[in-house]
Order: structure tokens, then C-alpha cells, then sequence
């Protein structure tokens, strides 16, 4: 793709891997030298079906954001039309509509030096797709559609929208010709080649695989998702810990934007929760600081049942044990008075050996017992402890001289 001149320095890059838009000037974006990039997110309070006040909205919003410094900006999904424009998206005039005013924002922020995304319904091929157009300087510089699309609880966008295709094609939108549209696209900026985009919708990563992993792969090292996630009981909690675990394992700054007070019905509420979490630190921020709030561990967590990160290496390491060589139970019977063997000992195996084919092996164990408790009778052990590793002792030594297998030998005393 070719750019006339002084076009933006951000360029589309889809992983089939088409060329990157031309560098402008160094001048033309004001990068800190530092190479630390501020990233935003708006949530406007939208009206339904009403573009040309919600992109009204927009343009203050990206106004104040590039005044404030804000070089990376992310809105909601489709704020363009609101989220709850439900069965109005049939209406080719609302369609018409939202990517007339889309046009009309890209035009009057040609002078503003930020990469935003905004969210707009699109009709492509006759198929209506929920997608995120990315704009700077006056372009647009790819739409990325939506890939998994809700059909559940409060959900119900299989009933307009369609799956965006992962394939990258041109399509002609808000008069601009030559747009990439597909779900496989990332925006890398020529004069801080490190500051590379990507971007993915609400339910993305909900999903088992979402989008953003092939994104950071392909070398995003920021992700921008634009939402309208419903607010339930401690959801935001939920999708914070989602949010900030998925910057974690992608080694990103992740900036998710959800919907406004705008689009809440009397069935649904949305609370316009924004985040922006950075290696797994989620960042608040407010009127008068900015601070780390929480932060995901990077790595292997073991999750084990209902318990995440509670099992520690003793307990894997007896696992393994268990495992690869078993157990044997050894019961006794010890007199109260002396400690010496009333009944037994009784043996109990399992991952070990099969004791119906392995009685010769099993009565050698009895011998090495019986011989444990007359040494510690010998040496005036009578404390149960010391019986039983005297007893742990000689029984492993014994097996591993015997089959090379070091199972897991638990005594159990019982007092008559």
C-alpha cells in the first residue's frame, strides 16, 4: 500500500504480512523520547441509534485525550449506533448513518495526533459485522470485525452480527478506498517500531483462544478491546482478574474500554468499566494520581480442583513419589504398656505391587518389620515416632535393595 504525503506513521500490518504504510517525519508524531506511549480508553455516554451525537461525543473525547498527551485511545464496541440498538441494526439508514459519521470524525481529527479505534456496525457483502474502525491523521487504517459472537444470557448478537473472517481483504468504507478488513491485523508504528497494536471485541476474549494471542505472537504489544459487558454481581472484579491475567501471559498492555451508563436498559445494566493493565499490573487511574492496584503472577500456576496457586512443591513432589512407585500401608498393633506387637503387621499396597501374586515379597516385608521392632525393643524405643521411622527406614532400604522402587511407606500404629 502506498500513502500520499505526510500520512500517518502507523500502518496496517496483517499477518499474511502486506507491506507497512511509509514514515512520515519524525516530527509528524510526537513520541516520547523515553519510548513510553500513553494509552487511554473513553466510555461516552452514547444515545441509541443516534451517530451523529454519539461521534459528537467521540471527537470532544479524543479532543481532550490528545490534549492530556494520549497517543493510543480506545472507545466501546459499535458506540457509534450504542450497543442496544438491537433489531434498528435491519435499518440500512442507521447502517448508512453510522459509517457516514464515522467518515465525518476521521476527517475533523486529521489534525489530532492519536491512533484511535472506535466501534461501528458495518454492512460488508450484505453480512452486518460488529467491528472497531482504526483511524489517525485522517485515515482509516483498517477495520477489525468482531470474531466470537455471543448467543447467551443476556447476548443475543447472532441475531445481527456475523463472525468477522481472520483473512484480511480490502473493502471501500466511509469513502475510503483500500481498507484492510479482517480480524488478523496489526498497526505498527515505523518510528517506534516496539509500539505495535492489535485489536479485538468484547466476547474475544471471553472465548477459549482469543484473538489477542495471535496478535501478540505476531508481535502486539498492545491490545485494545473494545466492550459492552454487562454489570452483574462482582463481575467487574472477574473481568478485572481476566483483563489483567491476560496481560500477564501475553507480556502487553491491554486497554479495555466497556460501554457506558448509555447503553443500559431496564434489563441489563452496563457500568462503563475502563482498565488498563500492563504485564499483569492493573492501573487506577483518578483525577489526582496513578497507581498499580494488582498485579497477576507470570508463569506456571497450578490450578488443582477448586484451589488455584495453593499446592506447593512438597505436595507435587509426593504426587510424583505416589506416582511412579506407589504406597505400602503398614498396620500394627502395639501394647499400650510396652510397646510391644500384639497383632499384625498387616500390609496394604496399592500402585506397588498386587498382593495375590506377591505373597513370598510380601512375607520378606513382615520379616524386615518384625526385625525393626525387635531393634528398637533392643534399644528401648518405645515412642511411636521412633518405631515408625525405624520401621520406614528398614522397609525401604530393604525394597529398593530388592526391586529398585523406593514407594511411599506409611506406618500406621494403633494402641491396644
Amino acid at each position: 500500500m502506498r500513502a500520499p504525503p505526510l500520512q500517518p506513521i502507523f500502518g496496517s500490518g496483517p499477518f499474511q504480512g502486506r507491506g507497512i504504510i511509509p514514515a512520515t517525519p519524525a516530527s509528524s508524531f510526537g513520541l516520547p523520547n523515553n519510548g513510553f506511549v500513553p494509552v487511554a480508553t473513553i466510555s461516552p455516554a452514547s444515545t441509541v441509534a443516534d451517530p451523529a451525537h454519539n461521534a459528537e461525543l467521540c471527537y470532544e473525547g479524543l479532543q481532550r485525550a490528545a490534549t492530556l498527551g494520549a497517543k493510543v485511545v480506545a472507545f466501546p464496541e459499535v458506540v457509534l449506533t450504542s450497543y442496544i440498538a438491537d433489531d434498528l441494526l435491519y435499518h440500512g439508514i442507521l447502517l448508512e448513518s453510522a459509517e457516514r459519521e464515522l467518515g465525518r470524525l476521521v476527517e475533523r481529527t486529521a489534525d489530532l495526533d492519536v491512533l484511535f479505534s472506535v466501534g461501528v456496525p458495518l454492512c460488508i457483502n450484505g453480512k452486518i459485522y460488529n467491528t472497531v474502525a482504526v483511524c489517525h491523521r485522517g485515515r482509516i487504517l483498517g477495520v477489525v470485525p468482531k470474531t466470537f459472537i455471543p448467543t447467551y444470557g443476556v447476548d443475543f448478537e447472532g441475531r445481527w452480527f456475523h463472525s468477522g473472517p481472520a483473512e484480511v481483504t480490502d473493502i471501500t468504507v466511509a469513502g475510503q478506498d483500500h481498507v484492510p478488513f479482517g480480524s488478523h491485523q496489526v498497526f505498527r508504528c515505523r518510528q517506534l517500531p516496539q509500539l505495535c497494536v492489535g485489536y479485538e471485541i468484547c466476547e474475544d476474549i471471553w472465548s477459549p483462544e482469543p484473538p489477542s494471542i495471535r496478535l501478540a505472537l505476531a508481535g502486539a504489544t498492545v491490545i485494545c478491546n473494545g466492550s459492552a459487558s454487562n454489570a452483574s454481581l462482582e463481575k467487574d472484579l472477574y473481568r478485572r482478574g481476566l483483563i489483567s491475567g491476560q496481560s500477564a501471559r501475553l507480556l502487553c498492555c491491554y486497554a479495555y474500554c466497556s460501554s457506558g451508563q448509555g447503553d443500559s436498559t431496564s434489563d441489563v445494566t452496563v457500568e462503563g468499566q475502563e482498565i488498563i493493565a500492563e504485564n499483569g499490573s492493573v492501573i487506577e487511574l483518578s483525577r489526582k494520581s496513578i497507581k498499580s492496584v494488582d498485579i497477576v503472577p507470570a508463569g506456571r500456576v497450578f490450578v488443582d480442583g477448586s484451589g488455584v496457586g495453593d499446592v506447593g512443591s512438597i505436595v507435587l513432589r509426593d504426587r510424583k513419589h505416589l506416582a511412579q512407585d506407589g504406597m505400602i500401608v503398614v498396620v500394627l498393633a502395639l501394647s499400650g504398656e510396652d510397646s510391644s506387637l500384639v497383632s499384625g503387621p498387616e500390609i496394604v499396597t496399592r500402585g506397588f505391587i498386587y498382593e495375590k501374586e506377591s505373597e513370598d515379597l510380601i512375607e520378606e516385608m513382615k520379616r524386615v518389620i518384625f526385625e525393626s521392632l525387635e531393634s528398637c525393643r533392643h534399644q528401648h524405643i518405645t515412642d511411636w515416632a521412633g518405631i515408625k521411622n525405624k520401621v520406614r527406614t528398614n522397609l525401604t532400604g530393604y525394597l529398593y535393595k530388592t526391586t529398585k522402587r523406593s514407594p511411599m511407606i506409611l506406618p500406621v500404629i494403633t494402641e491396644i
